[in-house]
């Protein structure tokens, strides 16, 4: 998507409590970020058309070489922390990542004997986990990959459930195809983390303000929003962690992350306060 042409846009309600009470908290680009009035649930409205979606994850794995190192470098720490998370409630049994990319997390999981699948928009990435892995990935939406009901045992979504234009549709889909009582991993951002961050930098020195990236990010999720759309959506027992930091290869900025990670550990643990930077939710399907 380019933000310098018309683009189409679809306006929609909360994700959350289907009002369509909201009002503008900051514009990013040409993209306006809201704030329900009813619930507080933050979300881009209107958003880009499906199709320039589609059009966009496209067209973003077009250099496999390049992804595959960047994916298994940045990744892995994440990919392998949540992977010890999901044994503790589920050690085997068939596993779908819902955009799964590269399939690099896939791979993982097949190593500890889950029976793996995949669904990705993005034609390249999916070729990719197909032909270079050797995994089961469905290119297409979750929605086209019609996977029969009660199917799977764990359903993962990592860093995805921001980029959708429809959340409640995509797990109302998981929770179909999930067994009675199987687990569903969601991955996102911290709205109260990197919305606080951006005004404060924002006030500091404007040109710094990394901002919430709007372009791609459409939901922005904290943690209460995030646990409040999960339930009603028909799942039960949410557990929510702090989410593991990306890993770039920066020695000091790494640490810092690993650091204050620790930090919002203790703040969750401890104060039930929710600081991290990502923020994980471990559910299970409603019977």
């Amino acid at each position: 998507m380019c933000a310098d042409r018309p683009i189409p846009k679809v306006d929609r309600p909360c994700a959350v409590c289907s009002s369509r009470d909201a009002r503008i908290i900051r514009m990013e680009e040409i993209q306006p970020v809201v704030r329900c009035l009813r619930c507080g649930y933050i979300y881009c409205n209107p958003v880009p058309s499906e199709v320039d979606l589609l059009a966009y994850y496209d067209g973003s794995y077009t250099d496999w070489d390049h992804w595959e190192q960047t994916f298994r470098h940045d990744r892995q720490y994440v990919f392998t922390e949540g992977l010890r998370r999901i044994c503790r409630y589920q050690s085997e049994g068939k596993l779908l990542d819902v955009g799964c990319s590269l399939g690099i997390f896939l791979e993982g999981a097949r190593a500890e004997g889950f029976e793996c699948h995949g669904v990705e928009v993005s034609e390249p990435a999916a070729r990719f986990a197909g032909d270079r892995l050797r995994l089961n990935v469905f290119q297409g939406t979750l929605h086209e990959a019609r996977y029969p009901c009660e199917f799977f045992d764990v359903v993962t979504l990592w860093d995805v459930l921001e980029h959708v234009p429809d959340p409640r549709s995509i797990l109302r889909e998981i929770r179909r195809i999930l067994k009675p009582r199987g687990l569903a991993v969601v991955r996102v951002p911290n709205v109260n983390f990197h919305l606080s961050r951006s005004r404060i930098l924002s006030a500091i020195c404007p040109q710094r303000d990394p901002g919430l990236d709007t372009l791609n990010h459409l939901n922005h999720f904290s943690a209460h929003s995030l646990l409040a759309l999960m339930r009603r959506q028909g799942f039960e027992r949410p557990v929510l962690l702090p989410g593991t930091p990306n890993i770039y290869g920066r020695p000091l900025i790494d640490s810092a992350k690993k650091l204050y990670n620790s930090l919002a550990q203790m703040a969750h643990s401890l104060l039930h306060l929710e600081i991290a930077t990502i923020i994980e939710a471990y559910a299970f399907r409603r019977p």
